[in-house]
Formats: structure tokens, C-alpha cells, sequence
């Protein structure tokens, strides 16, 4: 496996994330990173081999649900990709993040 060094400057805003410079240097994947379903994470990782190191989190359509039994699909998905688009690695994925996720797409 070959390695590249990518660099890139911290963005001046306060509210970024790694995302806002992954954006910048890392191709496109080809899984696109809204496409917030179980194939799309799969696509993901069928691109490293089986036997490499992996850890992670996911979280489903329950669990949004288990905050907000109001949410339609589509909102669920929109929080997905909100939680998606703005994910900072100090704080990761938590309630807190989902339920901030369904007040943005709820507009409260």
C-alpha cells in the first residue's frame, strides 16, 4: 500500500470540522458520504481488505426514532447526513449529536 503525505492549512473559521478539510484533499469517495444507508457503508468498507484493523459506531433509524417518533424518513435521513457532514472525531457520535441533528432538521 502506497502513502501519501496530504497537507492542507486549518480553515480561519472557529466552527469547522475534519470533514471541511477532508473535503479539500481527499477524493470523492465512491460511495457518496450522504448516502446514509447500510449499502453505502459497505461500499465503504469493501474497499479495505478483510483483514485490516477497523473500528466504528452506526447508528439506525431507531435510534432516531427512540428520540423523536415524529421524524418521517426523509428527516431521519437529513439528520443522518447532518451527523454525517459534521462529524468531529473529539466528540463523535451521541445522543446529544442526534438529537442537535433532529432539532436542525425540525427547525427548532
Amino acid at each position: 500500500m502506497e502513502k501519501t503525505t496530504l497537507r492542507s492549512t486549518v480553515p480561519e473559521d472557529d466552527d469547522w470540522c475534519w470533514n471541511d478539510i477532508a473535503d479539500r484533499v481527499l477524493p470523492p469517495l465512491s460511495a457518496c458520504r450522504d448516502d446514509v444507508t447500510v449499502a453505502a457503508l459497505i461500499a465503504i468498507l469493501q474497499q479495505y481488505p478483510p483483514d485490516a484493523l477497523c473500528m466504528g459506531t452506526f447508528w439506525l433509524e431507531d435510534d432516531f426514532l427512540s428520540l423523536d417518533n415524529s421524524l418521517t424518513e426523509e428527516e431521519i435521513a437529513e439528520a443522518m447526513r447532518i451527523c454525517n457532514h459534521s462529524h468531529d472525531a473529539g466528540i463523535g457520535f451521541n445522543w446529544d449529536t442526534l438529537q442537535s441533528a433532529i432539532d436542525r432538521v425540525k427547525g427548532r
